[in-house]
Formats: C-alpha cells, structure tokens, sequence
C-alpha cells in the first residue's frame, strides 16, 4: 500500500465519526479501531511527516510566430545589422525582423519584454503562417 494511499485514509478516518475502519486492497489489509471518539481530533501523525514541496521558479518563454507565408529576413536592408541577435534583451513592441510577402514589408514585432534565447529561421528563408521565428524567455521567473 502506498504513502499517499496511506494518508488518504488516515485522514478519513481521522474526520470521520467511525469507531472503526476496514480496508482491503491487492492482498493488504488495513484495520483501524479507535477506543473512543476524540472531542478534538489532532492530525494523523502521518500528516506532520510530510513535508510541503519548495516552491519552484520557473522562466516563462514565448514564441514568436510569422504572421503570414513570406521570406523572412533579419535586417531592414542587406547592408544593415540585423535587427536582433540570440542573448539581445528586447523590448515589448520592438521590431525583431520583418516578413516579406507579395512586396509586402510585415513588422514582427515582440509581444513581450524579454531575452532573445534562439532564432529559429535563416536570413531570407521562406516561412509559413505561423511558423517560430524567435523564442523569447521572461526576464524575470516566476514561483509556481
């Protein structure tokens, strides 16, 4: 019989008003008997051995997708920098590249403020709809 199964019952039994308890699973048995009803019940002393778990922290990431089938491309011009590199913090509304479609010019721009952590296409690759051009991770964690 497991630790939680364990727990699981003690405590039923615990808040129950029963002065006995019988449990049967995969060839265990379990007895409870209690002499008399409590008038305040303490916690099963399985209870107090169980330790809560850390919290956690977590970094969020996003991604970034292409909002239309196009040629991707890094830099406003083939002359120019690119517009962002991988370890760049970058801003809420930033531009990051554009997407060009039927002689079009698409803005992608950032929806978060973060870190650039991977850029996912090459400078002038073909892209789809939807497709991840960059992914961005939160500059600040999170305790879940």
């Amino acid at each position: 019989m497991d630790r939680v199964l364990l727990e699981h019952l003690f405590a039923l039994f615990d808040r129950s008003t029963l002065a006995e308890m019988t449990f049967a699973a995969g060839g265990t048995k379990l007895h409870l008997v209690r002499d008399q009803l409590p008038q305040n019940p303490a916690k099963p002393a399985i209870e107090a051995e169980t330790p809560s778990p850390p919290p956690v922290s977590v970094v969020p990431r996003s991604e970034v997708t292409a909002p239309c089938f196009g040629t991707f491309f890094r830099r406003p011009n083939p002359d120019s920098p690119p517009f962002v590199e991988v370890g760049d913090t970058v801003a809420e509304g930033q531009t990051l590249a554009v997407v060009e479609a039927m002689k079009m010019l698409n803005a992608i721009e950032c929806d978060r403020a973060g870190r650039i952590v991977a850029i996912r296409e090459q400078d002038g690759a073909s892209v789809a709809a939807g497709a991840v051009l960059f992914e961005i991770e939160a500059t600040e964690a999170i305790d879940v």
